[in-house]
């Protein structure tokens, strides 16, 4: 039994493991990476926050492009009327909408819930973190039988991208 804990103990799987940040943001990698990376590319920049601040249909592409633009645009520019945006519809389109359960793109939406958490996490109320804490536990447990191998459709396409982006957004308050 010593060989076998001292095996795992030396495998690979930790080799390249380094500890989850407290700070925010996170998803995207911190701040001064987010900065970075606007700097190099300035004009896919400001198409992506051009877009985001139009005035968007708030569902599928449109509403996941308006979050993540302005998401993106409050970590870099601290507009905090865009920021509470982002946070009122996670709100709105996901954490206080009915779960939802089975062959359905519920993991987008925790995705989507996850990048509003982590980047605009300063403009969510307590009561609202803990709403979206608790969306993502009773997404995961209505979620825990459906659709539970690969042969189902979309099964890694966005549902272990939802539970990681949601689990990845919640770490250190969950």
């Amino acid at each position: 039994m010593t060989m076998t804990v001292q095996a795992a103990k030396s495998s690979g799987f930790d080799t390249h493991r380094h500890a989850i940040t407290k700070d925010r943001p996170r998803l995207f990698g911190s701040r001064e990476q987010m900065r970075k990376l606007a700097a190099q590319r300035p004009e896919a920049y400001k198409r992506m926050v051009d877009y985001a601040r139009r005035d968007l249909v708030e569902e599928g592409y449109e509403l996941q492009a308006k979050m993540l633009g302005l998401a993106i645009a409050y970590v870099l520019e601290g507009n905090k009327t865009e920021g509470r945006l982002v946070v009122d519809l996670a709100l709105k389109h996901f954490v206080d909408k009915p779960i939802r359960v089975g062959h359905q793109t519920f993991a987008y939406d925790m995705t989507k819930g996850a990048i509003a958490y982590d980047l605009c996490y300063d403009l969510w109320t307590a009561e609202e973190r803990e709403r979206f804490r608790k969306y993502v536990h009773a997404t995961i447990e209505a979620n825990h039988e459906s659709e539970p191998s690969v042969f189902h459709n979309g099964w890694y396409g966005y549902k272990h991208w939802g539970y990681g982006m949601a689990g990845y957004a919640l770490m250190h308050d969950d």
